[in-house]
């Protein structure tokens, strides 16, 4: 068994993270479909998941401290980090 980490983004900040993720789907409704079958695959493969609700400025903040761009891997860089630091 292993650690999922999923990044979960909240409706109101979409369009904010679409600004700096260009690549995010179109809506959130698309996005939360995908999200909600990466948790249902997640759970089905018996791994333990660890979802990390991303708050917008945190993440921006995160992109101007190390010089970055957004993207799906930053995202899920920022999850797994603060995924990291919750568990210590």
């Amino acid at each position: 068994m292993a650690d999922r980490i999923i990044s979960a983004l909240q409706p109101e900040d979409y369009a904010a993270f679409q600004k700096l993720v260009p690549e995010l789907p179109s809506s959130h409704d698309v996005w939360n479909a995908e999200h909600v079958d990466a948790l249902r695959d997640t759970l089905r493969e018996g791994d333990q998941l660890i979802e990390v609700i991303v708050f917008v400025d945190a993440f921006a903040e995160f992109l101007r401290s190390r010089g970055s761009e957004g993207s799906l891997t930053t995202l899920e860089a920022y999850a797994v980090e603060k995924a990291i630091a919750a568990s210590r």
